[in-house]
């Protein structure tokens, strides 16, 4: 055989391997689907869990293992948990796995994999709430005579009724109110303050557990003292009266002392 001959035979033979070739790796191409990310609950109670669930990773083969790391970030950037868990072997590339939170406030779960052959990978993440077990705050602690202050209660059983009782500093009541807990626990209840002085905010109500709860806020009043005048008004009273008698005097002895001369 020719050299011209065998080059021609190896060229089309490579011509027609690279031909085969292009199917399979368009078949095998990752992500199959859009990735996407879910999980069960968007707000957590501290020391709570919820399930995670990433599609779109390579997935696992017998001779393969592949994992995706899972992440729980705090506010503050503040890594709380790590984990590594294996791709599942279906075609989505499915991970799944259970998270929980130990600081409240906004967290974020991201879960990152290797998303095709190349080794290319992507991150993908969703936000979750953690709030306290039970918790009472106002959007003032401080505020004037005259204003309104909103206060908030966490960790009721949503729909059961509260009550919020407004007492002053000697204990008394100045009013109460019943609620109801919503969807999430909450009570929120804005109460005016007409008065200056030191006051304290309580919301009774049933727990997730099912036993009473009870929390209580203070909140200082601002406002000017006004006097006492009654106190106040009789010295200058008195001394008024003294001051007019003693110039009535000065005008009689005035007189006497005219009539004197004439």
């Amino acid at each position: 055989m020719s050299v011209r001959r065998l080059l021609g035979v190896v060229a089309t033979a490579t011509v027609a391997l690279l031909v085969g070739a292009l199917p399979a790796q368009a078949a095998t191409s990752y992500p199959p689907k859009p990735p996407t990310i879910t999980i069960d609950k968007t707000r957590v109670e501290i020391g709570g869990t919820a399930h995670v669930t990433a599609t779109g990773c390579l997935p696992r083969t017998s001779a393969v293992t592949r994992t995706a790391t899972v992440t729980v970030t705090a506010h503050g950037h503040q890594v709380t948990q790590v984990q590594h868990v294996p791709v599942g072997t279906d075609p989505e590339g499915t991970v799944t796995a259970t998270v929980r939170f130990t600081v409240p406030g906004a967290n974020v779960v991201s879960v990152t994999c290797v998303v095709d052959p190349s080794g290319r990978t992507l991150t993908q993440s969703v936000k979750v709430v953690v709030v306290p077990a039970h918790a009472i705050w106002a959007d003032h602690d401080v505020v004037h005579a005259g204003d309104k202050a909103t206060v908030t209660a966490i960790g009721y059983r949503p729909g059961s009724p509260a009550t919020v009782t407004l007492r002053d500093h000697t204990g008394a009541t100045v009013l109460s109110a019943s609620v109801t807990a919503d969807a999430h626990g909450e009570v929120v209840v804005t109460l005016p303050f007409a008065n200056a002085g030191t006051f304290s905010v309580q919301v009774l109500g049933t727990a997730l557990a099912g036993g009473p709860l009870s929390q209580s806020i203070t909140i200082t009043v601002l406002g000017e003292v006004m006097p006492h005048t009654g106190a106040d008004i009789a010295p200058f009273s008195l001394g008024g009266v003294g001051l007019l008698i003693a110039g009535l005097g000065l005008v009689l002895v005035a007189r006497r002392r005219r009539s004197a001369h004439v």
